[in-house]
């Protein structure tokens, strides 16, 4: 006799498009393209999804007659509820090989699966050490710095995002953007956090519509969770050391500096208006000289077969003669991640760091050598 459910369409939709949210575009195994269905009660299911840095487990309230366990694909099970009327009671009928969906007069047949040991385990959260968290400004503070990991780095360190009790904080070795952690006191026991890139940002995703909500953070030593609502999203902690960035921080306040302050729009628009001289087969390494004098801030860069360009804006800055190369790319991407309509720019002379801040959010970029 086939095992039969029962759950309102409205309910299904909103579940399995934020669960689906954690399945790869192209998964390398099948369990990683799949959704695990299991139910023990009879008035609840809970669906799992994951890839290879994240597993994401929700609850839906539904009509169950006795308990299962089944495995399908991810994408086609979400086109397919997507498809269904709207506010109709979705029937569910599960048999050896397939599921039958139903709504209204619309029916589909859905090949299922039983062999979903390569899921990664259901965990008993409770027995993990928890804080509580304000789920939107921990997943907005991760986005703010990872940006700047490289995700094609074979060391882990420099394509993860470390959370500590004191920063948010990833590097990729050329530059480092950090923000204060005032929102999350970690247990001694979970110690310093390497979040995977890939999972942070699909975090975010999965999380995308959540808005200063409270939740919890669970650690051990081997995994973090964050739940909020009927939701729960599990990562492997990557293990490793991260850099030790707060010498290169006391290193660089403690030198004597120039703060100049620009218009973080203006030096956006300059930047990008001087860059379209370039050529985007050198897109990742194009150079930009930044030459300070009094109030003034002159851009340029050169292309060798297409010719160079010049820029001045206007800024608040001490009478200087300070010149330093960086990475347009780099300079660019950081700026666009700032919000604030100032930016305090940190010089430290021609072959130091330059430090850019809104006075909280501090990124720092390397020059180029010349």
């Amino acid at each position: 006799m086939a095992k039969t459910f029962q759950i309102q369409s409205t309910a299904l939709v909103s579940a399995f498009k934020r669960i689906a949210s954690v399945v790869p575009d192209k998964p390398i195994l099948p369990a990683y393209g799949a959704l695990k269905f299991k139910a023990t009660g009879s008035d609840e299911i809970f669906v799992t999804a994951s890839n290879p840095t994240l597993v994401s487990k929700t609850s839906i309230k539904a009509s169950i007659q006795e308990p299962m366990e089944f495995g399908t694909n991810a994408t086609v099970f979400v086109k397919v509820i997507s498809a269904l009327p709207k506010d109709q009671m979705v029937t569910f009928n599960l048999a050896d090989t397939h599921v039958k969906v139903t709504a209204g007069n619309a029916s589909f047949k859905i090949n299922i699966f039983y062999d979903m040991e390569t899921l990664l385990r259901d965990r008993n959260y409770e027995e993990m050490g928890f804080v509580d968290i304000n789920v939107r400004d921990f997943l907005d503070n991760t986005k703010k710095v990872s940006f700047v990991r490289n995700e094609d780095s074979d060391k882990p360190e420099f394509s993860s995002v470390c959370v500590n009790s004191d920063h948010f904080v990833s590097t990729d070795g050329y530059r480092l953007s950090y923000a204060p952690n005032k929102l999350l006191k970690i247990p001694p026991e979970i110690g310093n956090i390497l979040l995977p890139g890939e999972a942070a940002d699909r975090l975010y995703k999965l999380f995308d519509k959540v808005d200063g909500a409270s939740g919890r953070f669970f650690g051990n030593d081997s995994d973090i969770t964050i739940h909020y609502g009927d939701t729960y999203a599990s990562c492997r902690r990557v293990s490793g050391k991260f850099p030790m960035y707060q010498s290169v921080l006391s290193d660089l306040l403690r030198n004597q500096h120039t703060r100049c302050l620009v218009k973080r729009a203006d030096m956006v628009d300059s930047l990008s208006r001087i860059l379209t001289i370039s050529s985007a087969k050198g897109e990742g390494s194009r150079q930009v000289e930044l030459s300070f004098a009094e109030n003034a801030l002159k851009l340029y860069t050169v292309d060798q077969s297409r010719g160079d360009a010049t820029d001045i804006i206007s800024c608040e800055c001490p009478g200087v003669s300070e010149s330093m190369l960086f990475s347009g790319k780099y300079l660019l991407e950081t700026l666009k991640h700032y919000e604030s309509d100032s930016l305090v720019l940190e010089l430290r002379g021609p072959q130091r760091p330059l430090l850019i801040t809104d006075g909280t959010h501090v990124n720092i970029i390397m020059p180029v050598a010349r």
